[in-house]
């Protein structure tokens, strides 16, 4: 025992005895109580751990680190035993403040008046950190839980009869036990804040949902919000914040047909599951409009039950799957798309009118270009017509269609070079087609990295197995002086090349490309180049 006060900025050790302070204890180090401590008063600057059935008592003082207003304003605290303390309950854990909760034997009393009182059941707020594990449970039964720091489930248990209003991070932790939120009849408003639901079995449980930040249901756990009010649904548009499911979402209300902008809508693996409260399949089963961001990750599968027009953001991971064939296809109307995985749209037809569509993974069906750009190096099980904008492979690539070809007099395809090797990066695009080129339009090459074609070189653009008509017109890049491009229609293909001007003898038609290298366009449009 100390006769006096007692300030510790190293480390105090209460091992399965005790430690007495006659006067006040001042924490800056750590303080771990395996047995019993007791001091006349605390203020804690650093850490106080409170063992597994053993107890620190300070209530013969003041709670230096609980201010006036009921604010936890200093100190960390991991309390698995019993905290006893002289003053009024904790209102709010402060920004400079983080109380661990562990295990279901823990206690945090306060001594006020004579009585002895649960110091937490007033606990409305937290700034700092707020963590329950192993079993540990808080109960709020007075008025609303403003979070705007970070509370962390693992293994822990909150309920709550008010509004929990988070802008903060509220996440239920993957563990050896299952955590669980019951906000009961209440309502849950994610002002901003992350609100997540790791897997294993958790569950999140509120009477209605406004969600202004992010919303995470990860596999294997629920977020049941049904019964309420789910804000951000009106007339079937999902509008504010970011929804990743990867788990069960439940929720009252109209089905989802249409993200609204600023929306996200990210679905994750194979057990992703949107529904509504007593109505059987999926809310999404109806999607037909995105203008946000609709994405498709880690092996989730999606087949609207109507044509989807996205004017977004449109993803889709490797090893994900959107089908399309039974519900009148897709319209990708602008925005972004991105395929890594597999697009399948049956007998129905994928039509491109704006945006840009990046094929990097494998599409069956038919597609059809009309006024945007379609580009990347995968593969279509499919006929393509384009009208539009075809910029094969991936800076450079290949691009394989598995159908036939066919390019409007409308329509651009834009080549790039990099070097001497077909469809690979660093080499030049390759545009690969498993059946019959029907030609018109314009063809258009742009050099990339500096790459400087000499006399000689050779590059074979495109293959098919039969065509039919000939490129329009050609947009090509100036050579050195003395040199000048050539083209030649061959049985399987078209191949591009350079040779020195004395050395070729022009035909007829062929005369503006020997001009300088370079070539006069009738109605050319340039686009600006983008890389894909």
């Amino acid at each position: 025992m100390t006769a006096g006060n007692f300030l510790n900025s190293g480390g105090v050790q209460a091992m399965d005895g005790s430690f007495q302070a006659g006067g006040h204890f001042t924490n800056h180090g750590s303080l771990l109580a395996s047995g019993t401590v007791t001091a006349n008063g605390l203020t804690n600057h650093g850490s106080l751990e409170v063992g597994f059935f053993t107890s620190a008592d300070f209530s013969g003082g003041a709670f230096g680190s609980l201010n006036h207003s009921g604010v936890l304003t200093s100190g960390n605290y991991i309390i698995a035993g019993t905290l006893t303390y002289g003053g009024g309950g904790i209102g709010q854990i402060g920004s400079g403040a983080s109380l661990l909760l562990r295990g279901p034997f823990n206690q945090v009393l306060n001594v006020n008046g004579g009585g002895t009182a649960n110091a937490l059941s007033q606990l409305t707020g937290n700034a700092g950190i707020l963590a329950l594990d192993f079993g540990a449970s808080l109960n709020n039964e007075t008025a609303n839980f403003t979070n705007s720091g970070q509370v962390f489930l693992q293994g822990g248990s909150f309920a709550a009869a008010y509004q929990l209003i988070n802008s903060g991070t509220l996440s239920l932790e993957t563990g050896a036990q299952t955590s669980s939120v019951d906000i009961g009849e209440a309502y849950v408003n994610n002002t901003g804040g992350f609100l997540a639901i790791e897997g294993g079995g958790n569950t999140f449980r509120a009477r209605g949902l406004t969600n202004g930040g992010s919303l995470a249901v990860f596999q294997d756990s629920t977020a049941d919000f049904s019964g309420g009010t789910f804000a951000n649904l009106t007339d079937g548009v999902l509008t504010g914040g970011e929804y990743h499911v990867g788990g069960t979402l439940r929720y009252s209300g109209d089905a989802i047909s249409s993200i609204g902008e600023g929306t996200s809508l990210i679905l994750h693996g194979t057990g992703a599951v949107i529904e509504r409260e007593g109505v059987e399949g999926s809310a999404i089963s109806g999607l037909s409009t995105n203008h946000g961001s609709l994405a498709l990750l880690s092996g989730a599968a999606m087949s609207p039950g109507t044509q989807l027009t996205n004017h977004g953001t449109l993803i889709l991971e490797l090893g994900s799957e959107l089908d399309v064939g039974g519900s009148g296809g897709l319209i990708h109307a602008g925005g972004d798309a991105t395929v890594f995985g597999a697009l399948n749209s049956g007998s129905n037809i994928i039509q491109i009118t704006g945006g840009i569509f990046d094929n990097s993974g494998t599409i069956t069906g038919n597609v059809s270009s009309t006024g945007g750009t379609y580009t990347g190096g995968g593969s279509l099980f499919g006929s393509f017509g384009n009208s539009g904008v075809f910029r094969p492979g991936n800076s450079p690539g290949t691009s394989t269609i598995h159908g036939d070809f066919e390019q409007t007099v409308a329509g651009i395809l834009q080549m790039e070079m990099a070097g001497l090797m077909q469809g690979v990066l660093g080499g030049y695009d390759w545009l690969n087609i498993d059946g019959a080129a029907n030609l018109s339009g314009l063809l258009e090459v742009l050099l990339l990295d500096g790459f400087v074609p000499n006399a000689g070189d050779s590059f074979t653009l495109l293959s098919w197995q039969r065509r039919v008509g000939e490129f329009s017109s050609f947009h090509l890049p100036g050579l050195a002086e003395g040199l000048v491009w050539t083209t030649a229609y061959e049985k399987y293909g078209f191949r591009l090349g350079v040779a020195n001007s004395a050395a070729v003898v022009p035909e007829p038609g062929s005369w503006a490309m020997l001009a300088g290298g370079a070539l006069l366009l009738v109605s050319y449009r340039r686009f600006g180049r983008r890389r894909k």
